[in-house]
């Protein structure tokens, strides 16, 4: 009796290769086949994997220096993240310091929220170079951007 489970056969508890293991037509019995052709593609394979590595290495470089900078519509008030979208620097002219105390928590946040729009940009722009549009990696961080991005009641109480 003769049973096959993933491409071996089993007689008598010996394990044979099956026939679908084997390379047909494509240089005899050998599992790869040709060994040469065999080496060839294991030494693309490597090189592929080294050039995608090179090309990670840089995004990652590039990725720590993406911010994301804006201002208010009166331009008095300057937010910057960087590329998780953290505050990392907030700045105010005087004029800015005039406005409500309401006013002014709107607009850092309107601003702090389009300079994550514009660093969230700016690192899928790098990552679609990097690993292609449509990769996981590319769509992973697309969605965790829309989500920083979503409207949110911001829990702000104001003074006045």
């Amino acid at each position: 009796m003769k049973a096959s489970c993933g491409g071996f056969a089993s007689r008598g508890g010996r394990r044979l290769y099956h026939e679908r293991m084997t390379s047909q037509g494509a240089g005899g019995p050998h599992l790869w086949g040709d060994p040469e052709q065999a080496r060839q593609r294991l030494k693309d394979q490597i090189q592929q994997a080294q050039d995608f590595a090179e090309r990670a290495k840089h995004a990652r470089v590039a990725l720590e220096a993406v911010s994301g900078r804006a201002s208010s519509s009166r331009r008095d008030i300057t937010a910057t993240v960087d590329a998780s979208g953290r505050l990392v620097d907030l700045t105010f002219t005087e004029q800015a310091l005039q406005r409500s105390t309401q006013d002014l928590a709107r607009e850092v946040l309107a601003a702090v929220a389009q300079a994550q729009r514009v660093a969230g940009a700016a690192a899928l722009e790098i990552a679609s170079e990097v690993y292609g549009e449509d990769s996981a990696s590319t769509s992973a961080l697309r969605e965790e951007y829309e989500r920083m991005s979503a409207p949110r009641h911001s829990g702000i109480t104001y003074g006045d």
